[in-house]
């Protein structure tokens, strides 16, 4: 929880959106640290996940998204350390089956909960 980790940090309270766009813009090492804390919580939910789903890409959307390089670096970083030798074996033996994953950051970024709602409202109407 970002904010959990904040006022573990800071000493004091401070909102996810505020330790993100500090991060994001890199003015303060404490948010940068804290966003980088999260990719590899992040990256490590994405290797326990692969093992099952094998996705091909994964993008990281929402607010979190908008912590900037360290958040992705981290989360690659933390997938690569975990299932990097499994993904690449997994691939070598069937590699028209199984790609390398990518893990990028989407370009909704915050819109994505309101795309996700609407298109989930326009499916339900259209059955």
């Amino acid at each position: 929880n970002i904010q959990r980790l904040a006022l573990e940090r800071y000493g004091y309270e401070v909102s996810a959106n505020e330790v993100i766009s500090k991060a994001s813009n890199g003015s303060d090492e404490v948010a940068v640290r804290i966003m980088q804390e999260i990719g590899t919580y992040i990256g490590q939910l994405i290797a326990s996940l692969y093992a099952i789903f094998f996705p091909d890409k994964v993008v990281l959307t929402g607010g979190t998204a908008t912590a900037g390089d360290g958040l992705l670096r981290a989360c690659r970083s933390r997938f690569e350390e975990l299932s990097g030798d499994f993904m690449r074996r997994v691939h070598q033996a069937s590699p028209d089956q199984f790609q390398l994953l990518e893990i990028e950051i989407g370009t909704m970024k915050e819109d994505t909960g309101v795309v996700g709602s609407v298109a989930e409202l326009l499916q339900s109407k259209s059955k």
